[in-house]
């Protein structure tokens, strides 16, 4: 698997999941009462959680399974299935934040920065373990 279609399946799981909650969040305080209530909405959503968590998994190994030293994207393939892999993982739908309290919308967008930070962080030091790993194995 190329390192393009590693990113269009990481799009296209992003996309899954954002559907999922433009479609319930025409009555966001319905969706926000289901979640709290661990109803049958949060049961879909973690179970959407889990399946494209999984899914892009799959797709991550199976990019990342015949990497060698001499691969000459090598690196942007490990930064990108991390990278995908910890923001499908730090970003779940089951758990998405309340913002129609006071100040929510602001807590919501703080946690928001500070996940993609983390993953980026991340990412970058799976990227520089392989880095190492490969000049290593030469």
């Amino acid at each position: 698997m190329s390192l393009g279609t590693l990113a269009l399946v990481w799009v296209g799981l992003m996309a899954l999941r954002t559907a999922f909650f433009a479609f319930h969040l025409r009555d966001p305080e319905t969706l926000w009462h289901d979640f709290e209530r661990r109803g049958l909405r949060y049961q879909v959503a973690r179970g959407l959680d889990y399946l494209t968590l999984i899914a892009f998994g799959v797709a991550a190994v199976f990019a990342l399974w015949g990497v060698t030293a001499q691969t000459p994207d090598r690196l942007w393939r490990v930064f990108v299935a991390w990278l995908g892999f910890l923001l499908l993982e730090r970003l779940p739908l089951h758990r998405f934040p309340r913002t129609n309290c006071p100040g929510a919308m602001l807590d919501a967008q703080v946690s928001l920065g500070a996940n993609v930070l983390i993953a980026l962080l991340g990412a970058a030091a799976a990227s520089a373990l392989a880095a190492v790993y490969f000049a290593w194995r030469g």
